[in-house]
């Protein structure tokens, strides 16, 4: 499978399954915007997987 270019939003990508997620996309090329919490961890695999890092708990509707 191959995503080049398709960009993919990743919730709880700081962690987890989401982190997960988030390098199985980087490997078939996705873009990737990735949320998360837990800026230190978001930006550790921002960086990894070249995501874009946006801080953000969904959880509260804000």
């Amino acid at each position: 499978m191959r995503l080049d270019d398709r960009l993919v939003l990743i919730t709880g990508a700081s962690s987890g399954i989401g982190a997960a997620t988030a390098r199985a996309m980087a490997d078939v090329r996705a873009r990737l915007l990735l949320t998360g919490r837990n800026r230190a961890a978001l930006d550790a695999v921002a960086a990894e997987t070249g995501g874009r890092p946006v801080v953000a708990d969904l959880t509260t509707g804000a």
